[in-house]
């Protein structure tokens, strides 16, 4: 994979709004809802994508892993919002996350806007709490 530009848009520490972190050897749904506006339509690499990225970092900060959700770029603009999620069993952390971080990244060729809302990061599973469940 290309290297990416710099986020468009960067949350703080998503852990600390409702638990002190986001808990091992759950499955998590995460992503968000998404609006788009004249981006480039089946892009051929990275350069002209866009993605939302969820990374996990442990009690001593160190990355353990990103989830990364790619973009719908099937049609220029989207006709509503749409849920952008990840799938099963993609994101099972190994460790707890102390520091999670969200971010909105365009490659360098990306063009158009990319409108967010409600993140999410909950279980997949009724009776285990994952750490956070955001709106």
């Amino acid at each position: 994979m290309q290297q990416l530009t710099a986020p468009c848009g960067q949350s703080d520490n998503m852990v600390d709004y409702w638990s002190p972190r986001h808990y091992a050897n759950i499955d998590m749904l995460v992503g968000a809802w998404v609006k788009t506006s004249v981006l480039i339509t089946n892009p051929a690499n990275d350069d002209a994508r866009w993605w939302i990225s969820y990374a996990f970092y442990d009690s001593t900060g160190a990355l353990m892993g990103t989830t990364k959700l790619p973009i719908d770029q099937s049609v220029a603009t989207s006709p509503s919002w749409f849920a952008d999620t990840n799938d099963i069993g993609v994101t099972i952390l190994e460790k707890d996350s102390w520091k999670t971080i969200i971010q909105v990244i365009g490659g360098k060729n990306a063009t158009g806007t990319i409108w967010v809302d409600d993140f999410m990061l909950s279980s997949r599973v009724a009776d285990k709490w994952a750490g956070n469940l955001w709106e």
